[in-house]
Order: structure tokens, then sequence, then C-alpha cells
């Protein structure tokens, strides 16, 4: 005589193995895009703030920097929560570049009219994403200038000059 399995036993027992399938398979699935997003501390010493808002607007999707300027780029990425472990960087257009540890290079652009940043983001699960940004290098204005008083050039190439309070200055314009 043969034994019967209760009906309860067996769908429990498929149910229990349908669970453990559907967790193993989305424990291999990737996250959701991470999203990553390049900011940069560029200060504009190359174009007037109006200036600024035109070169934007002809590009959108590229950022931009002075010539032999040097600027720090920051990664940040929305990874769902998983921390992210390491940054890989590279860098063209650049004459010298560092990575600064967490998710931070330091650029020194060269004198080209392009350049490009890309980076890949490892999380935790070893999940990796990338982006590259390419970024416009504008040349510096070159002028050249005659002050009354005249200026004075510092071991750092900067130009001071010293005047009194309530004294004025002359420029004139020689370029």
């Amino acid at each position: 005589m043969r034994k019967k399995t209760p009906r309860m036993t067996i769908r429990a027992l498929a149910f229990f193995v349908a669970c453990l399938l559907s967790s193993v398979a989305f424990a291999q699935q990737p996250p959701q895009p991470c999203h990553i997003t390049i900011t940069s501390d560029f200060e504009s010493q190359c174009l007037l703030p109006l200036d600024k808002d035109s070169v934007y607007n002809e590009e959108p999707q590229t950022i931009i920097a002075c010539q032999e300027n040097t600027v720090t780029y920051t990664a940040t990425s929305n990874t769902g929560g998983i921390p992210v472990v390491g940054w890989t960087w590279s860098v063209a257009g650049a004459s010298t570049w560092s990575d600064n540890g967490n998710g931070s290079i330091t650029v020194t652009w060269g004198n080209g009219s392009t350049g490009q940043i890309s980076v890949t983001i490892t999380t935790a699960n070893d999940y990796s994403c990338s982006m590259t940004q390419n970024v416009k290098l504008i040349e510096k204005p070159n002028i050249l200038v005659k002050t009354a008083p005249a200026y004075i050039e510092d071991n750092n190439g900067d130009k001071i000059i010293y005047v009194c309070k309530g004294a004025s200055v002359e420029f004139t314009d020689l370029s």
C-alpha cells in the first residue's frame, strides 16, 4: 500500500522552493543605474559672469574651465544605499592631475580647447558604472595694462599696487 503525501506539505514545499529561487534571482540583479554627477570648484577667471551663461546655453552638457587653471572635481552617485568602495578616473587634455581619494580629483588643464573627465565607480556588491564629462577649455585673456602708480610683481607673479586711502589709480589699456 502506497502512503499518500498530504497536499498541504507539497504546496508548502513548492512555495518554499519558489521563494528561494526568486530571492536568489533577485540577489543577482544589479541595482538601478547609479546616476553619477561630476561637480567642480571652478571659479571663472577667464569669463565674465554674463559670458559664462552663454557658454552653458551653447553646450549645456559640457562643463567649462580655464586653460592652465587648476580645478577640483568630485563624483557623487545614487547607488541605492550601497556604499561606493572605489573610483577609477581618467583625464584627457590635462597637463597634470591627481586622485585625491574618496571620489575627487584635482586637474591642472593644458592649453588646448577641450578636455574630458571619466570616472567609474564600484560599489560594495561589485557593481560598477561609468560617466564621461566633456570640458570646454576657455582661453585666458591676456591684457597689457599700465598703471599709475606702477604695480609691483611678487614672487608668485601677482601684481600688487600700493595706494594710500583716498588716492586714485589710473589704468591704461596697452593691449
